[in-house]
């Protein structure tokens, strides 16, 4: 039922000796593009052994046929026919291909093939081909007259060649519509297609009737059946995919709230930016503390939820609003209510997954310099003064230094607060494991997995961030360098007004983005030699293909080369499974946006998901945003745009 018919050979076998010739060179090439991708693969590091750690089919829809002669078929010439090959099964091809064909009458003349010579099979393969199930199904009735095998319609209908064999498609075929449920049975679909010939319209009161028939009996959009099924019987027009009916997802209760009690504000940063670009300090903004006995945080009650429900009819419970707590952690103790938390000792506060904790902490008087040497401590450090440059600060906790950095490495587990200046040099970089904060930003690497904030600006440094990114100060600007922040900005202005070139990206996460482009560069490598390898085999299985015989070593040759493209092809299809999971990331949902309150300057290019924007002007106060079709980036006016303010916790 399945078997293909078979294909006449090339007519003429050419010159054997050319061939075997030919042949030789070929096999002789393809060993040695094998031998110099195996030395490209030791040198790149992309062997077999090393890619062991990295462990699209679209269908063309065939036209008209204006060939009159096809494998071997030979149409009568009032016969309209089209060709499909790419389909699992001829019940699968789509009504709008057929719909225009010219309608066969029964008992006319299709086509007939002829067995010749040069032509493969026997007259029983040809019927074994064209048994009668297969005549039943199709509608074509095989005459033969001798060595011509004539093809006739047992029914009107649409004539299809498919993969090789004839189909007669039924000329009359009532509208059908299908309903399709989504898993979380939220949303119903109805597929229509329209009637062909004198087949029977799609009735409106039929898809209600289907839907019910499928459970699907809440939440049912009529105007969108009512649309589809006016589009299926006044235009003759396939629809797909519309939603008939939507579910109402629950609406969940508010949880408890939190409000902490301990200083959080932005201190007052003394310094200034001289015209040079050094900077002037006036001042250092004191590390704020908490005393024993102080209120550190209170808990709110919880709201109750809505209920939603599915297109069936189900009941979605809405989860009540959770009965927040805090846990606390050392030198904590919760008040007589159980709803007030205070602290038992003096000290730094922690507060992180809902555990508070007041840590006392390592705490150096002055400087992180040649007196202190390098610092590295399980838990909290605080520096009264600055860390100077090629010292390394390392701790689990979190980081305090009241100074300034100046070509150091910081390190915290927890956060980072430089409350002066953070400057790069050295080719150091700045982590947190959660949130950053300095006063100032100037030649620095600096990467966070929580938020970062910079009182005034960031000067000529690449920051890094899977948080937000916020400039406090009136003037916090961003000038120069490269930022990839995840959830947004807020500044005050980012560029300058000599056009400092400045690259922002918003919705990527660096740590995804690093891994996509480590397995995009092995792709690369392997789509290129598996290009090498093609340009010598496809020749080689030509000449293979006519037949001509194969001794033992071109045997092994020819192996050796067909197993070395099977071995890149199925690395090539590890990698490229890995990378299409990390595609599945979809960054664009979080939504974030780069609010500029003052001036986006000229020569700065905006990034947001596959998106670029380049500013060619001076803006003043806009917001840069995916727009709705999530194809291009939009700038809307700041007043225009309604920003909730989160509350923070440090």
């Amino acid at each position: 039922m399945n078997k293909k018919p078979q294909q006449p050979p090339d007519e003429g076998n050419g010159d054997i000796g050319c061939d075997l010739e030919r042949l030789d060179n070929l096999l002789r090439r393809g060993l040695n593009e094998i031998s110099d991708i195996e030395i490209d693969e030791i040198t790149k590091g992309m062997s077999d052994e090393e890619m062991e750690s990295y462990a699209t089919t679209g269908i063309v829809r065939s036209e008209y046929s204006q060939t009159k002669k096809i494998a071997g078929i030979v149409f009568e010439e009032q016969i309209q026919f089209i060709v499909e090959n790419d389909l699992d099964d001829a019940d699968d091809i789509p009504v709008e291909s057929i719909a225009p064909l010219r309608t066969v009458p029964s008992e006319t003349k299709i086509a007939e093939y002829t067995i010749t010579e040069t032509s493969h099979g026997e007259p029983d393969d040809i019927l074994r081909l064209y048994d009668q199930e297969y005549q039943n199904r199709s509608g074509v009735t095989v005459r033969t007259d001798g060595s011509r095998f004539l093809f006739y319609a047992s029914r009107p209908g649409k004539v299809v060649l498919f993969r090789n064999r004839l189909f007669l498609m039924a000329a009359d075929k009532d509208a059908s519509c299908n309903v399709r449920i989504a898993k979380d049975a939220m949303e119903a679909f109805i597929d229509c297609t329209p009637a062909l010939g004198d087949g029977r319209k799609l009735k409106f009161s039929a898809v209600l009737d289907l839907l019910e028939k499928n459970n699907v009996i809440r939440g049912i959009d009529k105007a969108a059946i009512e649309k589809a099924v006016g589009m299926v019987n006044t235009k003759g027009l396939s629809v797909r995919k519309i939603v008939a009916a939507r579910g109402k997802p629950p609406q969940n209760g508010k949880n408890s709230e939190i409000t902490v009690h301990f200083p959080t504000e932005v201190p007052d940063i003394g310094f200034t930016i001289l015209p040079d670009g050094r900077i002037d300090y006036k001042k250092q903004a004191p590390i704020k503390m908490v005393s024993s006995g102080d209120l550190l945080a209170s808990v709110s009650e919880p709201e109750p939820g809505t209920d939603g429900y599915t297109v069936k009819g189900e009941i979605l419970p809405a989860e009540q609003g959770a009965a927040d707590d805090i846990l606390e952690g050392d030198n904590v103790r919760r008040g007589e209510t159980g709803d007030r938390f205070y602290a038992e000792c003096s000290g730094v506060v922690s507060f992180h997954e809902n555990v508070l904790n007041v840590y006392p902490h390592y705490q150096v008087e002055g400087d992180v310099d040649m007196h202190s040497g390098n610092i590295n401590f399980n838990g909290s450090v605080t520096i009264l003064g600055s860390v100077k440059s090629g010292f390394e600060v390392k701790a689990n906790g979190d980081i305090f230094i009241a100074g300034s950095t100046e070509g150091a490495t910081i390190e915290a587990g927890r956060d980072v607060r430089i409350n002066g200046a953070a400057v790069g040099g050295n080719n150091t970089i700045l982590r947190s494991g959660r949130n950053f904060f300095a006063g100032h930003v100037q030649n620095a690497q600096i990467e966070a997995q929580g938020d970062i904030t910079i009182v005034r600006s960031v000067m000529h440094s690449f920051i890094y961030s899977t948080g937000k990114l916020e400039l406090h100060d009136k003037n916090g600007s961003i000038v120069g360098g490269m930022v990839n922040i995840l959830r947004g900005i807020e500044a005050m202005s980012i560029g300058s007004h000599i056009g400092t070139q400045t690259e922002i990206v918003v919705g990527s996460d660096y740590l995804v983005k690093r891994r996509k482009a480590e397995l995009k560069e092995v792709m690369r490598f392997h789509e290129a030699n598996l290009a090498k390898i093609d340009t010598v085999l496809r020749p080689l299985m030509s000449i293979v293909k006519k037949g001509i015989p194969l001794g033992t070593e071109k045997k092994r040759r020819l192996g050796s080369i067909i197993d070395k493209r099977f071995n890149i092809l199925k690395q090539l299809r590890v990698v490229r499974r890995h990378h299409e999971e990390l595609l599945e990331i979809d960054p664009l949902s979080i939504n974030a946006e780069i609010t500029v309150r003052n001036t986006l300057f000229q020569d700065v290019t905006i990034r947001i998901g596959n998106c670029a924007y380049r500013t060619t002007d001076d803006l003043k106060a806009v917001v840069c945003r995916m727009n709705a079709d999530r194809k291009s980036i939009e700038l809307v006016p700041f007043s225009s745009v309604k920003k909730p303010r989160e509350a923070s916790r440090p």
